[in-house]
Order: structure tokens, then sequence, then C-alpha cells
């Protein structure tokens, strides 16, 4: 889905952040709009848990090319200036690919 607005928290958000429900459910539904298939969504439920950490520290390598990501995204920082960068989704998209850049594989049992 094309980023079409900027997304705002408060606070921290996934490691050793302040993971606000509000900014948390904010963050979720920000990566799952910009993945696609294979990549497994988030569930949106306002807790940042492992999974969560792990996808923005993916988001992080991947889309922002950090070494070695925190797999946090803070107000005014340099990940979320990523989630709302329209250039960004092309990035991700393109990370859940399967080799060979051809049509994202089927998810298992159907």
């Amino acid at each position: 889905m094309p980023i079409s607005s900027s997304i705002a928290i408060r606070g921290s958000v996934g490691q050793n952040g302040r993971n606000d429900p509000a900014d948390v459910r904010t963050i979720q539904t920000r990566l799952n709009q910009l993945m696609n298939p294979p990549r497994q969504q988030l569930v949106v439920d306002g807790r940042s848990g492992p999974k969560t950490a792990g996808m923005i520290s993916d988001f992080q390598k991947i889309v922002q090319g950090t070494a070695r990501p925190d797999g946090r995204v803070d107000p005014n920082g340099q990940t979320l200036r990523a989630l709302n960068d329209p250039g960004s989704e092309a990035k991700w998209a393109r990370a859940s690919m399967p080799p060979g850049g051809g049509a994202p594989a089927a998810p298992p049992g159907g």
C-alpha cells in the first residue's frame, strides 16, 4: 500500500522503548502496510514483543542500510522518517520477494 500520509508517535516503540500501545499499533500497522508476502504480517495488538522489535530491526537493515539496528523507532528519529518516506516502500517490498525477483511464493497451505 503506498504511503499516503505521515505517521507520528509520542514515545519510542520497540527494543527498550516506552511502547505506549497506541504508538505500537501505529508502527505495527505501518510496517504491515509496507510489506508484501511471503513476509508474515505483525498482529496489530499494541504490544511490542520480539516480533515487533525484530521487524523494526529488519526494516532498519533492509531499508535504511543500518549495520547495527537497534530495533526501536523514536519520535523524530531516522526510522520514523524512513517509515514516512514513500521511497521506503519499494525497498521493503523487494526484500519480501523470493530470490530471482519473481512473484512472491504462495503462503504454505493455501
